[in-house]
Formats: structure tokens, C-alpha cells, sequence
């Protein structure tokens, strides 16, 4: 059902990177290298892949150390399909997944190729609101490394290394984030290569205005 909701938004907003090799191999389908989207939570209000990606949102934020004051806040934030609730945000889940060995290069263009996706699309609708967003939304992960050995023994915080070079960005522009532990189970559907090293996911919370300044 995702898949379908981010078929159907490609008209508007996202951008694929895909290479088609069926001339030379007789592929039939074609090599995905990026995708790069944003999906309305509230344009969607009957999916059930959405309220699935919430509620594994919200789980983890419950579970999480981050303090309770800030997950009182993400909670109400959150509260994305209460109708009878008074907040005035709107979240956009950002998708942004590619092959490790896409040209850094394309990264910036993939960003900003969003920007001027959600321009043209108010131009062209009369400024309706449909990705008018307050808030992102985004699923990352990583691992932790450890710096030195004296590090380990005085037990300093390890070092984060995220799989795609612009998520230290979005971390650091993040208003609200909280991290966890990947489990094994869901290490091997992730298709993660070592399956012995740590994995963690982070949630990140970012006001859509500083999204765009990242």
C-alpha cells in the first residue's frame, strides 16, 4: 500500500533514480539507485501502511530515554488521525533511501528538487495546501563506533555513523529525536550484511521550516 501511495504522489513531489538495463540483459525491471519523497499524513487518513509507520513511531518514542516532557510534546504532535484533537501540525513523512554507492554528488539536487516539487505544485493548484507541512517526519539508522580504547574504558559516548552523510545534518537540525536498538529479526529483513554489529534506528522530528534550511 506505501508503495502504491508513493506511485500515486509521483506526478506531484518525488524524485526515483533508476537505471534501465533490459536492452542489455533482458531485464525486465529496472536497477532502483534513489528514491527521495514526502508523503501528507492527512491525505491519507484510511491508510493503513501509514497508521502502521505512526504507530511504530510512537512505540518507540514511548520506549525511548528521551525525556518526558519533550515525549508529552511529540505525543500530542503525533496525534496526527484524532480528529476531535486541537493541534494545527502537519506531518510529511520523509522517505529518503538510495544505494550506498550513489554519487554523493546528486544528493543536494535530490533535496532541492523536493523544494521546487512543492513550489510548482502550488502554482499549478491555486496555492492549495497539500504539502504545507509544520513538521517532517524520518525514519534513519546507524552505527556506533567507538574512537579509541581509552574512550571505551571511560565509557564516552560512541561516535554515530549513519548510513547516508546527510542524516548527521538532519540529527542536528532535529527539534525532537530519539534512537534504539535494531532487532535481530528485523536486522535480516532490513538485509543489513553483518548481521553481528549493532544497528540502531533514530526518529526524527524537524519543523518543516528548518527541514528546508538543512
Amino acid at each position: 500500500e506505501l508503495a502504491d501511495i508513493v506511485l500515486g504522489e509521483k506526478d506531484f513531489l518525488g524524485t526515483v533514480i533508476k537505471c534501465e538495463l533490459e536492452e542489455e540483459t533482458g531485464n525486465q525491471l529496472p536497477d532502483l539507485y534513489a528514491l527521495t519523497t514526502l508523503i501528507p499524513f492527512d491525505f491519507f487518513p484510511n491508510s493503513q501502511s501509514l497508521k502502521q509507520i505512526l504507530g511504530f513511531i510512537k512505540k518507540n518514542v514511548n520506549m525511548s530515554e528521551m525525556k518526558d516532557e519533550n515525549r508529552n510534546i511529540v505525543n500530542s504532535l503525533l496525534n496526527i488521525y484524532n480528529m476531535n484533537s486541537n493541534t494545527n501540525t502537519k506531518f510529511g513523512l520523509f522517505i529518503n533511501e538510495r544505494a550506498s554507492n550513489l554519487p554523493y554528488e546528486l544528493i543536494p539536487n535530490l533535496l532541492q528538487l523536493l523544494l521546487e516539487d512543492i513550489r510548482n505544485y502550488k502554482e499549478a493548484n491555486d496555492n492549495y495546501p497539500k504539502y504545507d507541512f509544520s513538521h517532517i517526519v524520518y525514519i534513519t539508522k546507524f552505527v556506533k563506533e567507538v574512537e579509541d580504547k581509552k574512550q571505551k574504558k571511560t565509557g564516552v559516548d560512541s561516535n554515530h555513523l549513519y548510513y547516508k552523510y546527510d542524516d548527521d545534518y538532519f540529527i542536528k537540525a532535529a527539534d525532537y529525536s530519539c534512537s534504539f536498538k535494531v532487532p535481530f529479526v528485523e536486522k535480516n529483513l532490513d538485509n543489513i550484511e553483518n548481521k553481528n554489529e549493532p544497528v540502531f534506528k533514530c526518529i526524527v522530528i524537524i519543523k518543516f521550516e528548518k527541514f528546508i534550511e538543512v
